[in-house]
């Protein structure tokens, strides 16, 4: 029987019956078990817009309000059906005014007295005009019809005057509805006597309606009327509106350092009211063609960013520079290209230092 050499190799004696029937090489030690490749969910990198914005809080007021009030004292005979929509000019409150009408009746027929007194003296005047060109009446004569005739000119101006008081009192007894909008609870009865100044009702245009907000000052100079503004409310949660921003306080509000603002939404279903708190998005500007990837792809690691990108069925980390955050989305300013493969969920058990083998599932993106 022959006998096998011997062959050593890093200190361990293999014989080559052993390499043989192990179909390895001499000189060569046997393969290590390899790693199964990991699992990972990948997405492409995308060009979408993105929006820079500010968040704020405010509350919402009417564009129009007024609280009604009388400017005369007198006794309540009419009110206007309350928490009702009304249009301008329609009578809400109407007060006694047989005193205020009587004034106004006496005032008319004092104009009506002045206006004949005047066409009186008019006539009476040329008349004597005429005579004085006939060399009949004196000069007096014709002074004294002058006179007469200014006199009755003056006396139907203060009538007048008066009439347009009269008229005016007579007005104050009435409260007409400046603008269209919703009429609020009365403050007082029919019958009952109110004073003036006191407030009574409160007429509320909510088909407009602003909300004030304040921006920090390092955002004020991105401030520009016009910015889209959206808004929500605790009573409508998945519901967004959509106003703009219609004026910027010129100054910055040295206690709070910021600056104030106010954004304009239309509210033709009256579903927003008045005094509500709400939550105001600012759109400053839009980058309309934004490389972005779902925030979940960036991993953060000593104050840097990457994300992995599959090549094949490797993973390489990349460090990338992230631009703004917007919802899903983690904005890319360098670092990738549109269009590449990178991983969105599996990739913490990933090695930064260099490729992984992994298993690759793509996601059908739903996301808006």
């Amino acid at each position: 029987m022959a006998v096998l050499p011997k062959t050593r190799l890093g200190g361990v004696i293999l014989t080559a019956g052993l390499l043989v029937t192990t179909g390895c090489d001499i000189g060569t030690s046997a393969p290590e078990t390899s790693k199964p490749p990991r699992p990972v969910e990948t997405t492409q990198v995308q060009v979408r817009p993105v929006e820079l914005k500010v968040d704020a809080v405010g509350t919402l007021t009417a564009l129009q309000a007024v609280d009604l009030r009388v400017q005369e004292p007198g006794l309540v005979r009419r009110l206007r059906e309350r928490n009702l929509a009304v249009e301008p000019g329609e009578l809400l409150l109407q007060l006694d005014q047989r005193q205020a009408g009587a004034q106004v009746a006496l005032a008319r027929a004092n104009v009506a007295e002045a206006e004949a007194t005047l066409r009186k003296n008019s006539r009476s005047h040329e008349r004597i005009g005429a005579l004085q060109g006939e060399g009949v009446a004196s000069e007096q004569s014709g002074d004294e019809a002058l006179a007469q005739l200014e006199q009755a000119r003056a006396a139907l101006e203060v009538a007048q005057a008066r009439l347009v008081v009269a008229e005016a009192e007579l007005a104050e007894t009435a409260i007409l509805a400046p603008f269209a909008g919703q009429l609020g609870r009365w403050r007082v009865d029919e019958g009952a006597y109110v004073g003036t100044g006191e407030i009574l009702n409160r007429l509320t245009d909510d088909r407009t309606l602003e909300v004030r907000f304040a921006i920090p000052e390092r955002k004020a100079a991105a401030l520009a009327v016009g910015q889209l503004l959206r808004l929500n409310v605790s009573s409508y949660p998945d519901r967004v509106f959509e106003g703009k921003l219609s004026f910027i306080e010129p100054e910055i509000d040295t206690q709070t350092r910021s600056a104030q603002a106010i954004g304009t939404f239309a509210n033709p279903d009256r579903l927003l009211r008045p005094g509500q708190f709400a939550r105001v998005e600012l759109v400053l500007s839009t980058r309309e063609n934004s490389m972005v990837v779902p925030v979940a792809s960036v991993r953060r690691a000593n104050d840097r960013h990457y994300v992995f990108v599959l090549e094949g069925d490797q993973a390489f980390a990349r460090e990338v520079e992230v631009g703004v955050r917007v919802d899903e989305w983690s904005e890319i300013r360098s670092g990738l290209q549109v269009g590449e493969e990178v991983i969105e969920t599996g990739h913490n058990s990933l090695d930064l230092d260099g490729p992984t083998t992994v298993r690759a599932v793509t996601l059908e993106d739903t996301r808006p």
